[in-house]
């Protein structure tokens, strides 16, 4: 195994703050612990328990995600990151 081994990653503002700024990006269009925080709380609802909910994420990049109303949201955000960066 090599120390520089490059893996996908998710990236946030807390965590890549020098690197967006390097690239001239704004740090508030990179905030998916926010996405993360409202899957939790939908998937969690009593509409989703119900079975009335669809969830759909829209990328920067115009690419459209539909959230299975089953799945299970990971937890905590490291865990979400590493799902959603693959």
């Amino acid at each position: 195994m090599t120390k520089d081994k490059r893996e996908p990653k998710l990236i946030n503002s807390d965590d890549h703050s020098k690197l967006l700024r390097k690239m001239n990006k704004t740090l508030e269009e990179y905030r998916p612990d926010i996405t993360h925080q409202c899957l939790l709380t939908l998937f969690d609802s009593p509409l989703n328990k119900a079975g009335f909910l669809q969830v759909y994420i829209r990328t920067k990049n115009n690419v459209l995600i539909e959230i299975n109303p089953k799945c299970r949201i990971p937890r905590t955000f490291k865990r979400f990151s590493g799902l959603f960066s693959i």
